[in-house]
């Protein structure tokens, strides 16, 4: 059973979101790009374009191809997976573009289009979905470049200002849309894990339902399946629960549950035990890896505890060794029966107890 911390659980989940978004941008861009540069070859003379299509190609066709293809092609778990790679490609596309532009002012007399790097803005700061402040640190750094290069030139101080101005114009605007969607998709995220977590939390006790406990079991066997280790289940029966509902009322009935819910969380030290409340007055306890003296354990502080709160309760428990030759529902089942009936051995022999599986006779 693999856990994550919450943090690492939304940049999973950002990363997933937002991929398809990515590998479209990616894809788009290489086709724009390729179409940019072979325009190089009708509105430059042959003495730019024999510079400025080897430029494009090498520094940004070849990065974004790979871009391309890794976002296509390889898992992309996180947000920050191949970070160094897409600022690559974005602060190339933009030195690049800014080469070109200073190269047709100093050999032609022609305009260059200015629209290229706006769109190189919108790539880097929106559409590829980058982390922000890594982000904003390229984006600063290639509006220096540019401010630095349209200096150079015979522009107006004016003019070259209110240019600079707009580039940052739009690079902030893009990064408020690229924060706010991030804003919004993690208030997604919190709602899904919120209704995700009702789900498969009992009301009552607090702990994990069955829905958690099927889930989580399986997943734990699998996990048993690869170290082959062994998975242990415990579960719990409070005695003559409906009696005690009877003769004092459901809502002592409810306290009464709700207090085994506390003690079995407060004995499940271990990392991959858990415990869950599988239906009416019936708990399960699942341990991963446990010693015989660690399932004794527990059960002993079950039993002692709960007398506290002047109820009783019975233990079946039962244990077994995860091999391959079995599907993992097969085994929870199996599992499951060997301690429902170490359950009502201890049952039969006097209640209060615990009893194990493998002291049955069969």
């Amino acid at each position: 059973m693999i856990t994550h911390s919450p943090d690492l659980e939304l940049d999973i989940f950002l990363a997933k979101s937002t991929l398809v978004f990515k590998k479209w941008s990616f894809l788009m861009s290489l086709i724009i790009y390729c179409g940019f540069t072979a325009m190089d070859l009708f509105r430059f003379p042959p003495e730019i374009f024999m510079t400025t299509i080897p430029v494009r190609f090498l520094f940004v066709i070849i990065p974004l191809t790979i871009a391309v293809f890794v976002h296509w092609t390889k898992p992309i778990l996180r947000t920050r997976d191949y970070l160094g790679l897409n600022l690559t490609v974005y602060l190339n596309a933009g030195v690049v573009h800014i080469f070109v532009f200073a190269l047709v002012r100093a050999n032609i007399d022609t305009q260059y289009s200015e629209l290229g790097f706006v769109l190189l803005i919108l790539f880097g700061c929106l559409m590829a979905a980058l982390p922000l402040v890594p982000t904003a640190i390229v984006s600063t750094l290639l509006l220096i470049i540019m401010f630095l290069v349209n200096s150079q030139g015979n522009g107006i101080a004016l003019e070259v200002g209110f240019q600079v101005a707009v580039y940052a114009s739009v690079i902030v605007m893009c990064l408020i849309i690229n924060a706010s969607l991030k804003r919004l998709l993690t208030d997604n995220y919190n709602v899904i894990q919120q209704f995700y977590g009702d789900s498969i939390t009992d009301g009552l006790t607090g702990l994990k339902n069955n829905r958690y406990f099927v889930k989580q079991t399986l997943l734990l066997i699998q996990q048993a399946k690869t170290a082959n280790k062994e998975v242990s289940l415990v579960i719990i029966d409070i005695d003559n629960f409906k009696d005690i509902n009877d003769k004092y009322g459901h809502a002592y009935g409810d306290d009464c549950l709700s207090n085994l819910g506390i003690i079995l969380g407060s004995v499940c030290n271990r990392k991959y035990d858990f415990p869950c409340r599988l239906a009416g007055d019936e708990f399960t306890i699942v341990m991963y890896d446990a010693t015989q003296e660690d399932i004794k354990k527990v059960c002993q502080d079950i039993l002692t505890d709960i007398q506290l709160h002047d109820v009783e309760v019975s233990i079946g428990t039962a244990t077994t060794l995860i091999t391959d030759d079995m599907p993992a529902i097969a085994i929870k089942d199996i599992l499951f029966e060997q301690a429902d009936r170490a359950l009502y051995r201890a049952k039969d022999n006097g209640r209060n107890m615990f009893f194990s599986a493998a002291d049955l006779v069969t």
